[in-house]
């Protein structure tokens, strides 16, 4: 055996040791306390379908505006990834990567101004910073090693295939690794976990409702009513006041949206297969605490992972 393949081999083992520990205390938890992880009091989710045309429309438009600059230097991104050459390949990263962040912070800025909530309403804060990056690295790995086996299971059936690893296979590049690192690492977890945890998990909870008080689900207009029913309303109870306040939706959301998470990654053979069950978990945080930082940092650790078992297994061949 390599070197690089020992350094795999413990860190799989590590890995699995790590979960089985966390697994142990996780029962032991919810045998003294009856949950998992500490479920937060929190409102009803702001999104609405407007919200998510307004996050697709400012994504075509940065990847156009990037695409653009291109042309405008000499230089045509056509064809697949694995046509380009190591330069542009770099490029094409770079603006898919810029894109995808501006377009968090654009159509975060756009759903504020409509919505009149605060980012951590969104669930953007760091309120509890460290207590999320903690159960972040829990969520990872309580959940990652069991996407794993599920993932060597599907492979057995089907090849996995991932674009960038594909390339990295048969022309290793530092600077396309650098930037295929930045964009896995950095950008993907930032921009999925806000699309899928947090607008699409959040826009079905607010569905799941039933009923609006605040705002509709689909353009998010305010639900104000006429002066003579709000003056002929009863006060509301002190049950229906800590509702509001401690908003609970169903699992199926969690359920939805991590299908979906997976579909997009249809194109990497079947791992799509071994991310619905990493998806739940990142899901099911979102849900319990209403921030969207534990299922980034889960994410990111996954990925970092990826990549450091790609790079690995390229040096050991």
């Amino acid at each position: 055996m390599t070197p690089p393949t020992i350094i795999q081999a413990a860190c799989a083992c590590l890995l699995f040791v790590g979960c089985f520990a966390m697994w142990i205390r996780v029962i032991l938890r919810y045998r003294r306390h009856g949950d998992v992880i500490e479920i937060e009091p929190r409102t009803e989710p702001a999104w609405c379908l407007a919200d998510l045309f307004v996050v697709l429309s400012v994504l075509l438009l940065c990847q156009w505006t990037g695409a653009q600059l291109v042309r405008l230097a000499g230089i045509t991104l056509e064809g697949s990834l694995s046509e380009l050459a190591p330069r542009e390949r770099i490029l094409f990263l770079l603006i898919d990567s810029g894109s995808k962040l501006v377009t968090v912070a654009v159509s975060l800025g756009i759903i504020r101004l409509r919505s009149g909530f605060s980012l951590a309403t969104l669930g953007i804060t760091t309120h509890r910073l460290t207590y999320d990056l903690r159960l972040g690295a829990c969520t990872f790995l309580l959940v990652a090693p069991l996407a794993l086996l599920v993932q060597v299971v599907t492979t057995l059936f089907h090849e996995s295939s991932h674009p960038l690893a594909e390339i990295l296979k048969q022309e290793p590049d530092a600077g396309f690794i650098l930037m295929g690192t930045f964009s896995a690492v950095i950008t993907a977890p930032i921009a999925e976990e806000y699309a899928f945890r947090g607008l699409l998990q959040g826009l079905f909870e607010r569905f799941s409702v039933g009923k609006y008080t605040a705002s509709d689900p689909i353009l998010g207009m305010s639900l104000k009513p006429n002066v003579d029913a709000e003056d002929n309303a009863p006060e509301p109870t002190e049950s229906e006041i800590a509702a509001k306040k401690n908003f609970q939706p169903p699992l199926w959301p969690v359920i939805a949206s991590s299908i979906l998470f997976a579909l997009v990654h249809y194109n990497h053979g079947p791992d799509w297969i071994a991310l619905i069950v990493f998806a739940l978990g990142l899901g099911y945080v979102t849900r319990c605490t209403g921030r969207l930082l534990p299922a980034i940092t889960a994410h990111m650790m996954l990925n970092t992972w990826s990549i450091i078992m790609l790079v690995l297994k390229l040096v050991s061949e």
